[in-house]
C-alpha cells in the first residue's frame, strides 16, 4: 500500500488530488483519468466550508482582522465617492473597490479548507468571487479609459496610470492562470491533476503579491503632488468638492 502524501500546512493545496501518486502506474487516456478523477470527487458541501471556518486555527485571528479591515475599506471607498460624485470617474474607483473586495474574499474562503468536500466546495466559492472580481475590474478599468477619452486626455501619463495597467495586467493574467490550473475541466483534460497542484504554488505566490501591489496603487495617487492639468485628465475639473493640490475628494 502506497504511503500517503503529506503537505506541510502552509502548501496545502485547494486543488482536489489524489493524495498519493503512482508514476509506475499504466497511463490511460485523457477521457478515463478524466471520469475517474469526477467519480472519486466528493459532493459539494458548503456546510463543510462553514464548519472548516468555525475550528480555531493560527489563522483564525488573521481571518477576522483582514475582514474586518476589507470591510470598513470598502465602505468607506464608496461612502467618500457616492457623496462626491464626478461623472462617469465615479464609477472607476467603485468597480476597482469591488474588484479587489471580491479578490480577497475569494482567498479568505479557503483560510482554512481542511476536508476534500471544503477544499473542492471553497475553491468553486473562490472561483466566483475571482471571476467576479475580474469582470468588476474590468469594467472600472474601461470607465476611466472611456473618461479620458471623452475628454481628449492622454493615457498612462501618470504613475497611478502605468501602474494601474501594470497591476490589472498582472491581476488579469493571474486569473487566467488560476483558471487553467483550478477549473476541474481544465485539470481533467489539460493538466492533469499532479501538474495543477504542482503550479498551484506559484499561483498563491504571485496572487499575494498582484492583490497587494493593486491595493497600494489605488492610494499611490494621494502620496503625491497632482496639478491641476491631471485633475482636468479625470473629468473632475468642474466640481468644487474635489481638491486642486491632491488627488482626493474632501469630505463636505
Amino acid at each position: 500500500m502506497a504511503q500517503e502524501t503529506q503537505f506541510p500546512p502552509e502548501e496545502q493545496t485547494p486543488l482536489l488530488t489524489q493524495s498519493s501518486e503512482q508514476p509506475s502506474a499504466p497511463r490511460h487516456s485523457t477521457t478515463q483519468n478524466a471520469v475517474s478523477n469526477i467519480d472519486q470527487r466528493p459532493e459539494y458541501s458548503f456546510a463543510s466550508v462553514l464548519e472548516a471556518h468555525r475550528l480555531p486555527t493560527h489563522r483564525t485571528g488573521m481571518v477576522l482582522v483582514a475582514e474586518l479591515g476589507i470591510c470598513i475599506w470598502i465602505i468607506t471607498v464608496w461612502i467618500t465617492v457616492l457623496t462626491n460624485q464626478a461623472g462617469i470617474f465615479t464609477f472607476h474607483p467603485i468597480f476597482q473597490s469591488f474588484a479587489l473586495y471580491c479578490f480577497y474574499q475569494g482567498v479568505i474562503i479557503l483560510q482554512p479548507t481542511n476536508t476534500p468536500a471544503s477544499k473542492r466546495t471553497g475553491l468553486l466559492v473562490h472561483e466566483a468571487f475571482q471571476l467576479l472580481g475580474s469582470l468588476s475590474i474590468i469594467i472600472g478599468a474601461s470607465c476611466i479609459f472611456y473618461n479620458k477619452w471623452s475628454h481628449s486626455a492622454s493615457h498612462f501619463t501618470s504613475w497611478h496610470g502605468i501602474l494601474g495597467l501594470i497591476s490589472t495586467s498582472i491581476v488579469l493574467i493571474q486569473a487566467l492562470f488560476g483558471m487553467l490550473i483550478g477549473f476541474e475541466t481544465s485539470r481533467d483534460y489539460i493538466l492533469g491533476d499532479s501538474l495543477g497542484r504542482k503550479l498551484w504554488r506559484f499561483h498563491r505566490l504571485f496572487a499575494t503579491g498582484s492583490d497587494d501591489g493593486d491595493s497600494f496603487n489605488g492610494y499611490e495617487s494621494r502620496l503625491g503632488h497632482s496639478s491641476h492639468h491631471e485633475l482636468v485628465d479625470l473629468g473632475v475639473d468642474n466640481f468644487s468638492n474635489c481638491s486642486s493640490d491632491r488627488l482626493t475628494f474632501l469630505i463636505q
